[in-house]
């Protein structure tokens, strides 16, 4: 592929023994890679370095990927981050992401492993799109005042919730995601966010109405229950006429990648282990 094309977005579908071969596409910007590994060789290989890339997608399977540490280091350009499945040990303090506009973590416990404030600070879109462990609270959330979007557990503690987002007056846009258990419920504090247009909230949730007068809404999603009752929809569409309101569906914040991707030839590395070089006719 990489002498017929010079692609600039990349899905990649490789064992961690094939990564080299990315080397070869000099010219991405944007890369989607799932990753695997069942040796303990590949604790060895190293990712390349991308010139131009600055959006970055990650997929670990199983626990069992190995991302080493040194891609970041070799890559500090980078500028939109996204990961999905256990970022234990990945991101480290964060000094190597300087750069990071926006960071997107989905997976068991991921929020535990959230770099601080300080090393993410041109950092304006976070997104954690998993229930807290065990009810830990990462307290470095507390520290980012700067965001314009933000995606956050339902299992929050209320007066964290309240914390985060009145530390971030300016957000644009809020996800709140579904966990099993509803704790931040209360959304009064949302009447406080003037320049918030997006509000997505997925799963169970509390009482729509601080929602009421929030007119400078132009989105809001709910979860399709809500619309089973249809009084209190007309009720909140009358109070909230110039906002569309839809039940949740299709892309979340926290898949916000892929919308990179949907206009765009798509370039797929799939499947490459089980190619062997063809033979040479005798």
């Amino acid at each position: 592929l990489a002498d017929h094309f010079r692609p600039r977005i990349l899905i990649a579908n490789l064992s961690a023994e094939q990564l080299g071969a990315l080397s070869r596409f000099e010219e991405l910007e944007a890369l989607y890679m799932s990753l695997y590994t069942d040796s303990a060789q590949a604790q060895q290989v190293r990712l390349p370095h991308f010139a131009s890339l600055r959006t970055l997608y990650l997929e670990i399977d199983g626990g069992n990927a190995v991302v080493p540490t040194s891609f970041f280091r070799l890559n500090p350009q980078l500028e939109s981050l996204s990961i999905q499945g256990a970022a234990t040990g990945l991101l480290g303090d964060g000094r190597d992401l300087h750069q990071l506009r926006a960071l997107y973590l989905t997976g068991e416990d991921s929020a535990r492993y959230l770099p601080s404030a300080d090393s993410l600070k041109r950092c304006r879109v976070l997104s954690i799109e998993s229930p807290l462990a065990s009810g830990i609270f990462p307290e470095q959330i507390l520290a980012f005042k700067n965001l314009e979007e933000l995606g956050l557990p339902a299992d929050l503690p209320q007066e964290r919730f309240e914390a985060i987002l009145s530390a971030n007056p300016q957000l644009r846009s809020l996800s709140i995601f579904a966990t099993d258990t509803l704790v931040a419920k209360d959304y009064a504090v949302l009447q406080h966010l003037k320049k918030l247009r997006v509000l997505q909230i997925t799963g169970k949730h509390g009482s729509v109405e601080p929602l009421r007068s929030m007119k400078q809404l132009e989105f809001l999603s709910l979860p399709g229950k809500f619309f089973e009752d249809s009084a209190a929809l007309a009720s909140l569409q009358q109070s909230l006429p110039h906002t569309r309101i839809t039940p949740n569906a299709g892309f979340c914040m926290g898949s916000g990648w892929i919308l990179l991707f949907w206009p765009l030839v798509l370039i797929s590395f799939v499947a490459w282990k089980r190619m062997k070089p063809s033979k040479a006719n005798p």
